[in-house]
């Protein structure tokens, strides 16, 4: 009995040698494909091909030339080489669990046919979905413990929409080279979740993301990003993050129904790589330091806390409420300021709209003269037309202000009326007169004019002290 038990043990031993050895063979790894090909195929019903199977008893399967075409016969998805390790697919659970999956040199080609209301891959799903008698309706569930995709080509085009002119075009996307490396990948219906490493792209529409990691959610309900970084050649994001949507159509929209909260680490942010989802900031170029915590959509934002650098030395730290973005000059603002601290060249830097023409803002002189500015205070109102109300220190002296002001886009005559009072400002030195000596006063003003230099106005109040 020990040698017949020896023997069959032998036996067996040998015969899954032999069959280890055959798989081995490009010959018989070439009929298996053939094999899987038919058969996926026919099952299916599209076409399904691979053009070798490469069986590694000890380390990654590989299954080369991989093929799935959509209903009309067009390219869905083509892999140049996948690997595959620790494959479990349970039936009758419906789930598909595997250890580590390595996608080499990939094409996923969405669309959206003339006249068609789903993507082809959406059809897809619904004919394999409608065939199949076993699952009751119920989604699939994909668990995959490390992905690695490298050199992916992903694009989605509907033919239905025109494209746009500039920007990151959600119906046109054209992402020619990304690679994503992630772990804990979790697939169930139309939700995805996943431990983002790593991922890098560029897009036609001139977006290139050098990093985007941290633990991520993507479903119809929006995205959720936690321990965020983003990475381009002029923006880097650090925080959480997170888009709240009805569907994935309203990222269509994104400026009006996509609802953000987004809290930032210290971070900086270049408006080229704004303007890309922003299509009305075409032509800005502007990087600025930021920090704090925003919520809302982008036509109407909030923002709490808030650090914000830019220039050389201009710093502002207080909340922001804006409403009507990315249409700056009809934008309503209220911004409480804690503290601002600029001076005339970094104040001459910022752009103005439209953008494409790169113009810088210009200052009136006598703003030039005052030199570092640093104000604590209030603003309210459109950038042609606002109040602002506050304490301002500068190289000419204090001044307590609650002033509006409006400009008249057509004739360019601007009004200024208000309060003004001072208890030491050197006049002198702001319009450039050194006849003139420090003023103090409590007035109140009401003048017009195209520019500070050609303004008349009326002064009412005391002037308790003159130096002329």
């Amino acid at each position: 009995m020990v040698r017949w038990a020896i023997l069959v043990i032998v036996s067996l031993l040998f015969i899954v040698l032999v069959i280890i050895v055959l798989l081995l063979y490009p010959v018989v790894q070439t009929w298996i494909a053939g094999f899987l090909s038919n058969k996926l195929s026919k099952d299916l019903g599209i076409t399904v091909r691979i053009e070798r199977v490469e069986i590694r008893p000890f380390a990654m399967n590989r299954l080369h030339g991989v093929f799935i075409a959509d209903l009309n016969g067009d390219t869905l998805l083509a892999v140049d080489e996948l690997r595959i390790r620790g494959l479990r697919i349970d039936a009758k659970e419906q789930r598909i669990q595997v250890r580590r999956l390595e996608l080499h040199d990939t094409r996923f080609a969405l669309g959206k046919a003339q006249g068609d209301a789903h993507s082809n891959l959406t059809n897809l799903l619904e004919k394999l979905a409608s065939e199949d008698t076993t699952s009751g309706g119920a989604d699939w569930k994909i668990r995959c413990n490390e992905l690695d995709i490298r050199r992916l080509h992903f694009s989605f085009h509907d033919a239905n929409v025109e494209p746009l002119p500039f920007g990151v075009d959600f119906d046109h996307v054209d992402v020619n080279t990304a690679d994503i490396i992630g772990q804990n990948v979790g697939i169930a219906g139309d939700s995805v979740l996943v431990d983002l490493e790593r991922i890098s792209l560029r897009d036609r529409s001139g977006l290139v993301l050098e990093e985007l990691s941290g633990a991520t959610q993507v479903s119809p309900r929006g995205i959720r990003i936690a321990g965020m970084r983003i990475r381009t050649p002029g923006t880097e994001l650090n925080g959480s993050l997170k888009f709240d949507s009805e569907s994935f159509a309203d990222f269509d929209d994104f400026e009006n129904k996509v609802r953000m909260r987004v809290d930032l680490d210290s971070s900086h942010v270049e408006f080229a790589d704004v303007a890309l989802f922003a299509p009305d900031l075409q032509g800005i170029e502007f990087l600025i330091g930021l920090k704090g915590k925003f919520r809302g959509t982008i036509s109407d934002l909030k923002g709490r806390e808030m650090e914000l650098q830019f220039g050389e030395r201009s710093h502002f730290g207080g909340n922001v409420e804006m409403t009507g973005l990315p249409d700056v000059p009809n934008t309503f603002m209220v911004i409480d300021v804690d503290h601002f601290n600029t001076d005339p060249q970094d104040l001459a830097a910022l752009p103005v709209p439209p953008f494409i023409e790169m113009g810088r803002l210009s200052l009136p002189v006598e703003v030039e003269r005052m030199g570092a500015i640093s104000f604590t205070g209030n603003f309210t109102g459109f950038p042609r037309a606002f109040t602002a109300s506050g304490q301002a220190f500068s190289a000419a002296g204090p001044l307590s202000t609650d002033l509006t002001y409006e400009r008249d886009t057509v004739s360019n005559v601007f009004e200024l009326r208000g309060s003004v009072a001072t208890t030491g400002f050197d006049l002198g030195l702001v319009i450039g007169d050194p006849t003139v000596g420090n003023i103090a006063c409590d007035v109140k003003v009401k003048g017009s004019g195209r520019s500070f230099a050609a303004m008349t106005a009326e002064l009412e109040g005391t002037v308790p002290e003159l130096h002329v």
